[in-house]
This record gives C-alpha cells, structure tokens and sequence, in this order.
C-alpha cells in the first residue's frame, strides 16, 4: 500500500517545477530568444543566396 502513491508524487513533482511562474517566464523568455536569432540567422542566408 505504500507504493500505491509513488507515481504521482514523482509527476507532481515534475508539475510543480514546471508551474512556477519564474521558471515558466525564463523558458519562455530562452524560447522568444533562440526563435528570434534564428529568424536572424535566416534572413541572412536568405540574402547571401540571393546575391550570389
């Protein structure tokens, strides 16, 4: 009977690191911030392609 509730303890756990709000607004914040140099990274290829 002890084991019975080990599973959602371990996914609670998981859940609370990931309901904090300081940790969700600095994930969000890395992902803004990678999609926004790849943007950039493109943009760039896409000129040198179109220049050659």
């Amino acid at each position: 009977m002890k084991n019975t509730y080990l599973p959602e303890t371990k996914s609670d756990n998981i859940f609370a690191f990931v309901g904090d709000a300081d940790t969700l607004i600095l994930i969000a914040y890395g992902v803004i911030f990678v999609v926004l140099i790849s943007m950039i990274i493109l943009m760039i290829r896409k000129k040198r392609k179109g220049d050659k």
